[in-house]
């Protein structure tokens, strides 16, 4: 029988009651997607090959005629439909980082051999241009693998620190879902790299609102893994609306890296369609929350006509998602127990209804899009931790003015 490829243990075989499961299936509905062979070995399938087995269904194979990356192949096809956690897939990561270096080295090769000559690839030269990653750049298997798993490239830093400093059982235990990525790298007491030591940004005490002048996505690099409690901000795209959900994929990708697992996130939109649409898919793919409401913010005021309007807006769309293991909130009775927020005239006092409602004092809340720190400054008002960045100029300095301490 055919022996795995060594990319196809990126990813955990399933445990005796998820192969029950699709031992089941398969013996009722048939085997519906073959097992997938790159140079006669298993690339995709091992789970099915096992159901298959104990199903007695006889396996269907598919080998692939080429393949650039057998790494980037096993994660496309199986990093959404596992529903990892983030702390997972950049475990999922690290492992892809040491297989594309492992391919790196073979286009090494093979661009050193005699003409004609192919190391451990059945294909001519002119598909060695499309391999994943690109050739002539060793060294950057960490970004790809980063890119790959859709994590930063620091959370992979500390899942790489913890599968090759740390005990076995450490590594297992975050791959199963059952330990956090920097929970585990404070265990392996690996301190962080020198490069990125200088650069992580300190929670702000309470009562303290602090701002940076930079990108969202900067911002967010300095942020500890998995420290921040809520996420309460205004994404917004510089970009034409048909590449709106590619950069909110990104977006809410890279916004996600510091939230813990019991966090929640509140994404406050102007009511365009191309906008709410991208929001909302990227809301959807996003496997460490779950998008559990699409809440209305009604702003007051008279209802009069707008020109250049067939209707005035006046209100605007908030994606409520929920962290895995976040408590179900307590709304009874309270203005929080609808999905329609009214009598919230300013961004300031519709924060501050979610802000006491989410959160207890000493919580840490940020905004990667903070604009004038509006938000900020009503956590800090209200005893929380708030960490946030804009990248307008005049915007920081109008935050600063407002009470807002420069970071950095």
């Amino acid at each position: 029988m055919y022996e795995p490829h060594p990319a196809s243990e990126l990813f955990p075989l399933m445990d005796d009651v998820a192969l029950a499961a699709l031992s089941r299936d398969i013996k009722t509905n048939g085997l519906q997607e073959p097992i997938v062979l790159w140079e006669g070995k298993i690339l995709d399938g091992r789970n099915r090959l096992k159901a298959c087995a104990r199903a007695g269904i006889e396996p269907r194979f598919r080998e692939l005629d080429a393949c650039d990356s057998p790494t980037a192949a096993v994660v496309s096809a199986n990093l959404f439909r596992r529903h990892l956690s983030v702390s997972q897939r950049a475990m999922v990561g690290a492992l892809a980082k040491r297989e594309l270096g492992k391919e790196a080295k073979q286009r090494q090769e093979a661009s050193r051999a005699r003409p004609g000559e192919q190391i451990g690839r059945n294909r001519n030269e002119s598909q060695e241009g499309a391999m994943f990653p690109p050739p002539g750049k060793p060294g950057k298997s960490r970004d790809h693998a980063a890119e790959l798993v859709g994590v930063s490239s620091r959370t992979l830093d500390a899942a790489s620190h913890v599968l090759e400093s740390g005990p076995p059982e450490v590594a297992d235990a975050v791959r199963g879902g059952k330990m956090s990525v920097s929970r585990a790298a404070k265990l392996v007491a690996e301190p962080p790299p020198p490069d990125h030591a200088s650069s992580e940004t300190s929670p702000a005490p309470r009562g303290e609102a602090r701002i940076r002048c930079c990108s969202p996505k900067a911002f967010l690099d300095t942020v500890r893994i998995e420290t921040a409690d809520l996420l309460i901000s205004r994404p917004t795209f510089d970009t034409t609306p048909d590449h709106y959900e590619a950069h909110a994929q990104y977006w809410l990708g890279e916004a996600v890296a510091p939230m813990k697992y019991t966090s929640r996130i509140f994404l406050v939109c102007e009511p365009d369609i191309d906008l709410v649409h991208a929001l909302a898919a990227a809301c959807q793919r996003q496997a460490q929350f779950k998008c559990c409401h699409v809440l209305t913010w009604s702003q007051s005021g008279p209802a009069r006509g707008t020109p250049g309007y067939d209707y005035r807006p006046q209100h605007k769309v908030i994606f409520h998602l929920r962290g895995l293991d976040a408590p179900v909130l307590n709304a009874k009775g309270s203005k929080e127990a609808t999905t329609i927020h009214r009598d919230c005239p300013t961004i300031d006092a519709l924060a501050e209804r979610l802000i006491r409602h989410t959160t207890k004092p000493g919580d840490l809340v940020i905004d990667p899009c903070a604009e004038r720190g509006e938000i900020l400054l009503v956590a800090a008002r209200l005893g929380r931790r708030a960490l946030g960045s804009t990248l307008s100029d005049a915007a920081f300095n109008a935050a600063v003015r407002a009470g807002c301490i420069a970071d950095g």
